[in-house]
């Protein structure tokens, strides 16, 4: 993302939306390969999702948790009505139901969301 993406997001975005998954580990490859070459580009061409960032664990757990999650992500929002929205408008799509078919269930327990607001001396507001 660049500088000048951050400053115009700045003037319209309020909310952030934290996705943590837990996937299996031995479906992870297959499920960043779906995620990256088949389910981001519906969310952000075809619905203008804004991705502000994507991240595998690397291994390295920096606290201890009895079972972290191992697929982080994060969307940017102009308010929570958008979010809800453009959701609804990604799941009721062909394109959304055509990427599902006949994809394992890759998260071995359900995906939690969070929704930040920047604070003022954060970057990101």
């Amino acid at each position: 993302m660049t500088q000048a993406t951050i400053r115009a997001w700045k003037e319209t975005i309020v909310i952030y939306e934290l996705r943590n998954y837990w996937v299996e580990p031995a479906l992870i490859e297959q499920y960043l390969d779906w995620a990256n070459n088949r389910a981001l580009p519906v969310i952000q061409g075809e619905f203008g999702g804004r991705l502000v960032g994507f991240w595998r664990v690397d291994g390295y757990d920096g606290t201890i948790e009895e079972d972290p999650p191992n697929v982080i992500w994060m969307l940017a929002w102009t308010d929570r009505a958008e979010r809800d929205r453009v959701w609804a408008e990604i799941r009721a799509s062909e394109s959304w139901v055509r990427i599902r078919e006949g994809i394992p269930t890759f998260h071995r327990r359900p995906g939690a969301v969070r929704f930040l607001a920047g604070i003022p001396r954060s970057p990101m507001q």
